[in-house]
Formats: C-alpha cells, sequence, structure tokens
C-alpha cells in the first residue's frame, strides 16, 4: 500500500513539472505600451514598456541584443534602471550586443561609450543607410534569441514616461531567429558594407522563414491565439523569403471591408526626390469603395511639406483624419517628446500591421525598419481601443482644411 501511494505522488510529480515545463515553454505575447504621465492615455489591458524590457534583461541568460534608432539616457529617470540591469547582466555572463545608427549615435554617444568599456557589452553603428538616404530606425531587442520585443518605442528614457508607444512581446524562437538573421546582418554591415560582404553574409546565413504563405500561430490564455509573421525595410536588404513591410501594408490596405484605422508619428507624400504615392493611392482606393478610414497623425506632421497633400487626402469621402497634441509636462519643457508615436493599421478590426516605420518613401526603401502582420480578434480589438481612446480624447481634434498650422 505504502510502495502504491508512493507511486502515485511519483506519478502526479511528473505531471505537474512536465505541465508546468510545457506551459512555460509554450509560445506567448502581450501588448505593451508606453503612457506619457499626466494623461489619461493607455489601457489596463496592455503591459507598460520599463516592467517588460526590465523583465526581459533581468531574465536573460545567455544573450541580449538591441537594434534602434539610438540610446538616451538621463539621471534618475527609468532608462536608468533598464541599462543598469543590462550592466546586471553582462556581469553575470550574459553577451550584451548595441547596433545603433551611426549618425544619432554622434547626437547622443552616451552611454554607449561607456558601455562599450565594459565587460561583455559590444557596441556598434552603422553608417550603411545613412550613405544610402536612411537610417537605422528600428527598435528591438533579442532575449536568447527566445523572446522578441519590437514596436515605435526608441530606447530613450522619454519613451518610457512622456510618449505614447504601442509595442509586441513575443516568445518564439521561430520568430527570434529571423530577427537574430537581420540582427547579424546588419552586425556584419557595420563592421564591412561593401558589397560583396553583404551578399556574401546573405548566401551563408539560411533558415525557414516565417511569413505571409508561412506564419505561425501563438496563444495567450484561453481563445487569445494569433496568427502572425514579420516584415522588413529595406526591399534590398533583407533575406530571400522575407516580406517587405510596404507590400504587406498595401495588401492589408486593399483586403480592407469596413474600416481602416491607422495611427502614426508622420505621414508623408512627397520628399526631396520627388512623390510617393503607393500608400496614399492604397488610402483613397480604400475609401472609394465605401470602407471607412480614421487617421491619427501627431501634430509633428503639421509642415508645409507635409500638410498640404494631408489636407488633400482629409477631403476625400470616408476619410476622417486627427491631429494630435499631447500636452506639455507640468515639470516644464522636454525637447522630442510629449508625442503620439505609435505605427500600427488595424483593419476590419481582425487583422493588422505593428511596426517601426512610419509611412514616407525612405522607411520603406533605404531605412532599416520592421513589423509585425498578424491576425487575431483578440489583439485587434485592443489595438482597436487604443485608438478610440486617442481619437475621442482631448488630445486630438479633426484636421481642418482651411487652418494653417505651425509645425510644432
Amino acid at each position: 500500500m505504502k510502495s502504491f501511494k508512493i507511486t502515485i505522488w511519483i506519478i502526479i510529480l511528473i505531471k505537474v513539472v512536465f505541465f508546468n515545463e510545457f506551459a512555460f515553454s509554450k509560445s506567448t505575447y502581450q501588448l505593451v505600451e508606453s503612457v506619457p504621465i499626466e494623461t489619461d492615455l493607455g489601457l489596463d489591458e496592455t503591459e507598460r514598456t520599463f516592467d517588460v524590457w526590465f523583465e526581459m534583461i533581468k531574465n536573460a541568460e545567455h544573450s541580449i541584443e538591441i537594434e534602434c534608432f539610438y540610446v538616451s539616457d538621463k539621471i534618475n529617470e527609468s532608462l536608468e534602471k533598464i541599462l543598469t540591469e543590462i550592466k546586471n547582466s553582462a556581469n553575470r555572463g550574459v553577451k550584451v550586443r548595441f547596433l545603433v545608427d551611426a549618425k544619432m549615435k554622434n547626437t547622443y554617444p552616451q552611454p554607449l561609450d561607456d558601455l562599450n568599456k565594459l565587460k561583455n557589452i559590444e557596441v556598434k553603428a552603422i553608417d550603411y543607410f545613412n550613405k544610402i538616404g536612411g537610417v537605422v530606425h528600428t527598435k528591438y531587442i533579442l532575449v536568447d534569441r527566445k523572446i522578441l520585443f519590437i514596436g515605435s518605442q526608441n530606447f530613450d528614457w522619454r519613451a518610457l514616461k512622456h510618449i505614447h508607444e504601442v509595442g509586441f512581446k513575443i516568445r518564439s524562437e521561430k520568430l527570434a531567429r529571423m530577427f537574430g538573421l537581420i540582427f547579424d546582418l546588419d552586425w556584419e554591415i557595420a563592421s564591412n558594407d561593401k558589397t560583396d560582404s553583404i551578399e556574401k553574409y546573405f548566401k551563408k546565413n539560411t533558415i525557414q522563414m516565417i511569413n505571409s504563405k508561412n506564419p505561425i500561430i501563438l496563444e495567450s490564455g484561453t481563445k487569445k491565439q494569433i496568427e502572425l509573421y514579420p516584415s522588413f525595410s529595406p526591399k534590398n536588404l533583407i533575406y530571400s523569403g522575407m516580406d517587405w513591410d510596404e507590400d504587406e501594408i498595401i495588401k492589408l490596405i486593399d483586403q480592407a471591408e469596413s474600416e481602416i484605422l491607422i495611427q502614426l508619428l508622420s505621414y508623408s507624400v512627397k520628399d526631396k526626390n520627388g512623390f510617393y504615392s503607393k500608400l496614399d493611392n492604397a488610402i483613397r482606393s480604400a475609401s472609394m469603395r465605401g470602407v471607412n478610414v480614421n487617421i491619427i497623425l501627431s501634430d509633428w506632421s503639421t509642415g508645409k511639406s507635409k500638410l498640404p497633400y494631408i489636407k488633400s487626402l482629409a477631403v476625400i469621402p470616408n476619410i476622417k483624419i486627427h491631429f494630435s497634441t499631447i500636452p506639455e509636462w507640468s515639470g516644464g519643457l522636454i525637447p522630442f517628446s510629449r508625442v503620439e508615436h505609435c505605427k500600427f493599421l488595424i483593419v476590419d478590426k481582425k487583422s493588422g500591421w505593428l511596426g517601426t516605420s512610419n509611412w514616407a518613401k525612405n522607411y520603406f526603401y533605404t531605412s532599416r525598419n520592421m513589423g509585425i502582420v498578424f491576425k487575431s480578434n483578440f489583439v485587434a480589438e485592443i489595438i482597436h481601443k487604443i485608438f478610440y481612446k486617442s481619437w475621442n480624447s482631448k488630445y486630438t481634434y479633426l484636421v481642418d482644411i482651411n487652418k494653417n498650422y505651425e509645425k510644432r
């Protein structure tokens, strides 16, 4: 009898260990939001950026890889705690690599120069994209090549406290490996941006791609399934089998039947090289077939080069555009902050794109950017709520085609 009870307990223990391990290792996802203080933006359904970044870095076992536009810290602000935890991780043997844009590295040399002096931390700046008319504009974190964070959040103390941002945390080795391919490619480019070197690197790295023809399915709780795949830019610097941001955004817009929601920092149809009409034409075509299109743009889009084209879009039937102005902080002016910086598209409350690109030609053709294309009623509903919380707030207002706006 005693041996029978021991056997039963062993079986129970095996089941507990097995199922707990299965639950722990199972791919999951979270929507992550940064909320400017002294505003009533933000949802209870979303995680906060600081909490997610801190947890990811604290629990890193082997590697932390961060590719971002720049790093900007301030004493006694939240990013300082994140950087301290990165140093702690490096001290316990975790290999840390930072990739940043070369021009922005010159603008914000600290704290990257200090980090680069530490054991197990290496920093590289890429000027290749600057040479071709773009920037390293992506914002993602890889931990142990198993966990990915991607979103509109720059590695900036302001992005944690004074800017409205949206991102994804995703646990998936398959997906992390794809972003790792881009990280390794850009790391190589930072060392040697000669054409023959880049071409050789493309040839020696191949994995099974996650793309529009081969998406992955993740779960986060009961009936919270999401189907997704990544998209990348620029088109000429992604691997065969990877999807391109511009193509995937246009495909989503073309599939819309009833509603399109777009939220961006900026939207531009014209630059120094001329007109760029692909996204604009897709939006106009959707409106002409009866799709309601609502767009939120920050008041950084009110400059003379952008405003006439935004107004011309705003007069089209079924299209409404709001500008957003986040009030200055009570503690004083903070440059390059107090703004809606989210970058997403929601279609028919069931699918969408969330990424790092503003919508202008150079973001897709000469800059490093990334996104997640997804199909999920659950996720689309949450981002739908994020959008309309801003849309119906005191911070946004309908574009007046008769008004001359001053660029903020």
